[in-house]
C-alpha cells in the first residue's frame, strides 16, 4: 500500500513539475516559429532562406552551452535534496558569472561566425547578405540566451517550474508583438524580426533574475566567496565539461544535417527551415518529462534514495511515452495545415509536404532518449552522455554517407531518424551496464 502512495505521489510531483516546463518548453520554439512565420511572408524567398541559415546556426551556439542550464540544475537539485542552502545559492552566482562571460564572448566573434556560416552553408550572394546581417543582431543577445539558462535552471533545481514559465511566456508574447509591428505594422524588413527576437531575449533575462532575487539575495561577500572556491569552480568545471562536449557532438549531427540540406537547394532548405520548427516544439515538449524527472533525480541523488530515483525515473517514462502518442497524432492531423500557414510559396509547401511523415515519426523514435538523458543529467553522469552522444554521433555520419548519396532528401531523413534510435538504445544499454537506478543514487559531480 505504501508503494502505491508512493507512486501516486511520485506521478503528481512530475506532473507538478512537467505541466510548467512543458508550456515553458513550447514557448521556445515558437519563438523561432514567429519568426519564421513572419519572414516567410516577406516579399523575397530568399529572407526566410537566410533567417532559417542564421537561426541553425544560433541554435547550434546556444544549445552548445545548454550545460549551463543542465549541470547548474543538477547542481541545485543536489543541494536541494542534501539541505545545502548555502550551495545552492553558490551554484547560481557561479553558473550566472559563467553564462555571462560566454555570452559577451559570442558577441564579440560576430565576423568569424558569418564565415563559419558560409563555409557550411554556402548561401548564394543574396541570402548571405540577409544571413550576415540577422546573425550579428542575434548574436547581441548571446548574454541575455545564456544568462536565462542559468537562472531557469537554478529556479528548476529548487524545484520550481513556474518560473521558467512566466520567463518564456513574456519574453515570447514580447517577440511575437515585435515581430508583428516592425513587419507587418511598420514594414521593416528582415533585420527587424532579428531586432525583435534580442530585445525579448535582455526583457526574459530581467525577468528571470528578478524571480531570483526574490527568493535569494546574495551579499557581495557571498558572491566574491561562491566565485573565489576554487574547488566548487573545478566541480562546476568538471559537471559542466562533459556536458559540453556531450552538446558538441549532438550539434555536429544538426550542423551535418543543416549543411547536407542546404546542398540539397534553397527550396528543401526553407521546407526544412518549417519542418525543423515541427521537430523543435516536439523535442521541447518531450523535454518537459526529462527535465522534471531530472529535477526529482538530482534531488533523489543529493539524498542518496534509491527508491525516489526509481520513482522517478518510472513516472517520467511513463508521462514521456503518453506524450510522445499524443504528438504523434497531433502532427499527423494538424501538421498539413500548419505547413500552409507558415508560408504561401508554393514549391516550399510541396516540398514540406513530402517529408511530412518523417516529422511525425520522431516524437515515439525519441522520446526514450529525452527521457534518459534526464536521467544522467540529474546524477551527474555527464561522462555517460558524452560517450553515447559521440558513439551516436559516428553512426550518423556513417548513415548519412551512405544513404544521403542514393535517396537525397529521403536519405537525410531517415538518417536522422537512425540518430534518433541509436541514441535511446546506446543509453540505455549504458544504464544497464553501470547496474541501474540503484547504482546512480550516489551523488556523481565529477563528470
Amino acid at each position: 500500500m505504501g508503494e502505491v502512495m508512493e507512486l501516486a505521489r511520485a506521478r503528481r510531483e512530475a506532473r507538478r513539475l512537467a505541466v510548467p516546463l512543458i508550456l515553458a518548453n513550447l514557448a521556445v520554439p515558437l519563438l523561432g516559429m514567429v519568426d519564421t512565420a513572419v519572414v516567410g511572408h516577406l516579399p523575397d524567398p530568399a529572407d526566410l532562406t537566410a533567417a532559417a541559415l542564421a537561426t541553425q546556426l544560433v541554435s547550434v551556439l546556444w544549445f552548445l552551452f545548454g550545460f549551463l542550464r543542465m549541470g547548474t540544475t543538477a547542481l541545485a537539485a543536489q543541494a536541494v535534496g542534501a539541505g545545502d542552502r548555502k550551495a545552492l545559492t553558490a551554484t547560481g552566482i557561479r553558473a550566472l558569472a559563467t553564462a555571462l562571460a560566454i555570452g559577451g564572448v559570442l558577441m564579440l566573434l560576430s565576423w568569424p561566425l558569418q564565415f563559419l556560416g558560409h563555409l557550411l552553408f554556402l548561401p548564394s550572394p543574396e541570402v548571405a547578405a540577409g544571413f550576415d546581417q540577422f546573425l550579428a543582431i542575434r548574436l547581441l543577445g548571446a548574454p541575455a540566451a545564456l544568462g536565462q539558462f542559468a537562472l531557469t535552471g537554478w529556479l528548476l533545481g529548487r524545484q520550481d517550474a513556474r518560473g521558467p514559465l512566466l520567463v518564456a511566456v513574456l519574453g515570447n508574447v514580447l517577440n511575437g508583438v515585435l515581430d508583428v509591428w516592425f513587419v507587418l505594422g511598420l514594414g521593416l524588413g528582415l533585420s527587424s524580426v532579428a531586432v525583435a527576437t534580442t530585445l525579448s531575449e535582455y526583457a526574459g533575462l530581467l525577468v528571470a533574475l528578478a524571480l531570483v532575487l526574490r527568493r535569494v539575495r546574495p551579499g557581495r561577500a557571498e558572491i566574491a566567496a561562491a566565485l573565489a572556491d576554487r574547488p566548487a569552480l573545478t566541480r562546476l568545471f568538471r559537471v559542466n565539461r562533459d556536458l559540453f562536449l556531450r552538446s558538441c557532438f549532438l550539434e555536429g549531427s544538426f550542423v551535418a544535417f543543416t549543411v547536407l540540406a542546404a546542398r540539397q537547394g534553397e527550396t528543401f532548405v526553407a521546407a526544412n527551415a518549417i519542418l525543423m520548427t515541427f521537430f523543435t516544439a516536439t523535442a521541447w515538449l518531450l523535454d518537459g518529462f526529462a527535465q522534471a524527472g531530472e529535477t526529482m533525480i538530482g534531488r533523489a541523488t543529493g539524498a542518496r534514495s534509491a527508491g525516489s530515483l526509481h520513482l522517478a525515473m518510472r513516472v517520467a517514462f511513463e508521462h514521456g511515452l503518453v506524450l510522445a502518442v499524443l504528438l504523434t497524432g497531433l502532427l499527423a492531423l494538424a501538421g498539413p495545415s500548419a505547413i500552409e500557414l507558415m508560408t504561401h510559396h508554393a514549391a516550399v509547401q510541396t516540398t514540406a509536404h513530402q517529408y511530412l511523415p518523417f516529422v511525425i515519426a520522431l516524437p515515439l523514435v525519441s522520446v526514450w532518449a529525452f527521457v534518459l538523458d534526464g536521467v544522467f543529467f540529474g546524477t551527474g553522469r555527464a561522462e555517460v552522455l558524452r560517450n553515447a552522444m559521440a558513439l551516436a554521433l559516428g553512426l550518423f555520419l556513417v548513415s548519412a554517407a551512405l544513404l544521403v548519396p542514393v535517396l537525397g532528401g529521403t536519405g537525410l531523413w531517415l538518417t536522422l531518424l537512425l540518430f534518433l534510435a541509436s541514441r535511446g538504445v546506446l543509453l540505455w544499454w549504458s544504464f544497464r551496464r553501470i547496474g541501474g537506478s540503484r547504482a546512480l543514487a550516489a551523488p556523481h559531480g565529477s563528470g
